[in-house]
């Protein structure tokens, strides 16, 4: 596999750690929901922000309702946020930042992320008040256009302002070359190829592609193009080229769409039964609590079956790309490129197929090196 023992304990390690805080901050979370549950602090917060915006304002007290949990919800995490960031990626050699850089990146993160959530919730609640039988319908149109929106206004300003990208060609002129042969050979016309230098201080290996229209890019890590010989740097972007070709990103959104789609509808209607509304104590006209409450509480127990849902699709597209650009540019390449990139990573490599395909929207390193065996030797054949 082309990790040795001593390489798979320490991603072992290291992973056990993520996966530690990650279940801490989960178990915080649905503690503090319950404690509220019972003790009827949503209602109180209710009372107090029926006080403080206008009765027929129901948008604007569900924003205001939504935008106090989301405090909650980035101040609880924090502190293990922090944790990580200082403490464990650090001693593990995958990020290294100073404390201030983490902070700024933190309040960004809280504020554009909570911009966002609030941006959609309200024209929800739009929806809601206004196409009271057609609603479902309205808001998968809608939510397929916001993150059309989101997906092209993020890559155009919101990137730029706070990363700093150069241009392949500038950073690198030998080897976007020979990309640009490659290129040349798969019948592609594209330059937007971007690197990420001092990715704040991250040492991932990383490259990805976002963005839709005429704002699509490609972004490469500047620690994926010093640690990859120039072959395998062209592996790696042949990948991402094979999700370009395939239309992978329209994909993705359709999944976003459906994923998103497929819980929060079954849960604003389960939210508007009386019977769960007396159940918790709220006022029968609460409509924009109750539904609130609903759909954060289900996301807490079922974040993870969607993501399986997600997972299902996404990982077969990883497949294809790796055999696309192994097509081009060897197998051999292809497998290095990929056991460089999990090692330097720290990705955990070996795990149960069931327990990756719930967990991850990559192939682990054994199944993309099988596949690409696969691939391989049904190439010999034919």
């Amino acid at each position: 596999m082309g990790l040795s023992e001593e390489e798979q304990r320490k991603q072992r390690k290291y992973n056990k750690e993520l996966y530690f805080l990650d279940q801490t901050k989960c178990l915080l979370l649905t503690f503090v929901m319950l404690a509220a549950l019972t003790t009827e602090s949503f209602s109180y917060l209710e009372t107090a922000i029926e006080h403080l915006v206008p009765s027929h304002s129901w948008w604007l007290q569900a924003a205001c309702f939504f935008v106090f949990y989301c405090l909650i919800y980035w101040v609880l995490g924090f502190p293990l946020k922090y944790y990580r960031a200082i403490v464990v990626d650090p001693k593990h050699e995958i990020l290294v930042r100073d404390r201030a850089s983490f902070i700024k990146g933190w309040v960004l993160s809280a504020v554009f992320s909570t911009l966002f959530s609030v941006m959609a919730l309200v024209i929800l609640a739009f929806i809601l008040q206004y196409f009271t039988t057609l609603w479902p319908f309205v808001f998968v149109l809608f939510l397929a256009i916001f993150l059309l929106i989101a997906n092209y206004i993020i890559p155009l300003f919101i990137e730029p302002a706070f990363t700093k990208y150069s241009h392949l060609k500038n950073y690198a002129p030998d080897l976007y070359k020979e990309v640009a042969g490659m290129l040349s050979k798969m019948g592609v016309h594209y330059s937007k190829l971007l690197v990420h230098e001092n990715a704040n201080g991250s040492r991932r290996m990383g490259a990805y592609m976002s963005g839709f229209f005429n704002v699509n890019k490609i972004v490469l890590s500047d620690h994926l193009i010093k640690g990859l010989n120039t072959n395998e740097v062209l592996c790696v972007v042949g990948h991402e080229i094979s999700h370009l070709k395939n239309g992978d990103h329209w994909r993705h959104l359709v999944i976003e769409v459906m994923t998103i789609a497929l819980f929060i509808i079954p849960m604003v209607f389960l939210a508007q039964q009386p019977l769960l509304i007396n159940a918790l104590g709220f006022k029968t006209e609460s409509s924009y609590v109750i539904i609130l409450i609903t759909i954060i509480t289900s996301r807490l127990i079922f974040e993870d079956f969607m993501n399986l849902f997600r997972n299902f699709f996404k990982r077969k597209r990883e497949h294809r790309a790796d055999a696309f650009s192994a097509e081009y540019n060897g197998s051999s390449s292809m497998k290095s490129a990929l056991i460089k990139t999990y090692k330097n990573n720290s990705s955990l490599a070996m795990v149960h197929p069931w327990y990756s395909l719930y967990c991850y929207d990559h192939p682990t390193l054994p199944e993309r090196l099988k596949h690409l065996d696969i691939k391989g030797s049904r190439g010999a054949l034919s």
